[in-house]
Order: C-alpha cells, then structure tokens, then sequence
C-alpha cells in the first residue's frame, strides 16, 4: 500500500486519534507532515500525546514517520508496552522519528531494548539518543533471547561517551541487540564521528562472530 500522507494541525488532533482506531482505517503507511502553508519560521507544535502513543501502537501499521512535529517523550510508554502482554505482535517495520534536539529530546538508550521488544519485525529504526554517559553504558543489561530483534537499519544521533572503551561496550551492545544490523546511518551535528567509529566496531564484532561460528562447525 502507498505511503499515506497527512498534513495537520493540533486541533485536528481528534482525527489523527481516529486514524489509531482499528476500526477506522484499513492503512499501513502513514506520515504525519505540517500543513503546507506553515512557516519555516514557525515554532514546530507539539503533537499530542495521547495521539502520539495510539499511532505508535496501531496494530497493522507498518510504517510510521513525522515531518516538522515536536514529539513528546515515549520512553515511559515503551517501557510499560514492551512488558505487557499483547494479541498478536505490531507489524512496525520502519519508524522514523526525528533526529532533531529542537522538535525531540529522544529516547533513553536503554528504551532501545524496549523497542526491540515492542516491535518485533522493525527493520529500519530512526530516533535520537539522549546524551549517553559512561555510566549508562556500563549498566546496559545484555538482552534475553526470547524474541526476534531483525532490525537491519539504525538511523542515529546523540553524544556518545568520549572514552574508546565505552564505544567498544555500546558496539557489543548493539550486535547483542541487533544480530542482524547491517548500517548505523549517522546525522551531522549529533556525534556522526563517534557513531562511525561504533559502526566499525559492530562490524568487528559481526566477523569476529562470523569466525568463532565457523569454528564450532
């Protein structure tokens, strides 16, 4: 199905909630854009949440992005989502939220796992990173093996820990997280070095792997 598209305004909000509604519309694809005649200029507004948490959860949406919205936190939600039980696993399999500390603050890099959880079948994940610090990294939990993490696709901005070691240790993380990851795209003006050199390191990590699962054949 084509990708559809929506331009609107907050007080359309009640729309925007229908269109989470199972028994509304029968779409897949959906981009949430600003109405055509906003200014550049103009402060972005901020999309409500409640509509924002009922299109993340619309059970046959397959693809999910927002142009020019500021987006409120999600990280408390994921939590609770990703633990609760569920009919059938949500179909998400591309989600693209703003790498943009001007229209999103984010998610915490711990809410990563959270996602893997939520969406099973997500492919291309693109999201701003809070600020990571070397504390957090060190309390990154290695992930269960009780549920499908396919995603191929990190698209990613956020300020990594300075330090080689920590880099190292997120790169373990992430090939833990995401077995199947074949690029970590990175943004301009949120540590895109820092996230290169963990892309190299994943990579690293993924022929390392490779060999030492030859060797057990």
């Amino acid at each position: 199905m084509r990708l559809r598209q929506v331009e609107a305004e907050a007080a359309e909000q009640q729309e925007i909630l229908a269109m989470g509604s199972p028994d509304t519309f029968s779409i897949d694809r959906l981009e949430i854009a600003p109405l055509p005649n906003a200014s550049d200029e103009q402060s972005p507004t901020l999309f409500p949440s409640i509509a924002f948490q009922t299109l993340l959860s619309y059970p046959i949406l397959t693809e999910l992005r927002f142009q020019h919205w500021s987006l409120p936190p999600i990280d408390e939600f994921l939590a609770e989502q990703s633990t609760a039980s569920h009919p059938q696993p949500l179909s998400m399999e591309k989600l693209r939220l703003p790498v943009d500390n001007t229209l999103y603050p984010g998610i915490m890099v711990s809410t990563l796992e959270a996602i893997t959880r939520y969406y099973p079948r997500l492919i291309d994940f693109e999201c701003l990173i809070q600020t990571i610090s070397s504390s957090q990294v060190a309390h990154l939990n290695d992930p269960p093996q009780i549920f499908s993490r396919g995603l191929e696709f990190l698209s990613v901005g956020g300020i990594l820990p300075s330090s080689l070691d920590d880099k190292i240790s997120m790169a373990s993380h992430l090939c833990l997280l995401f077995p199947k990851l074949k690029k970590i795209r990175t943004h301009d003006g949120y540590d895109a070095d820092g996230w290169r050199v963990v892309q190299s390191l994943v990579r690293m990590h993924q022929n390392l792997r490779t060999v030492e699962e030859g060797v057990r054949r």
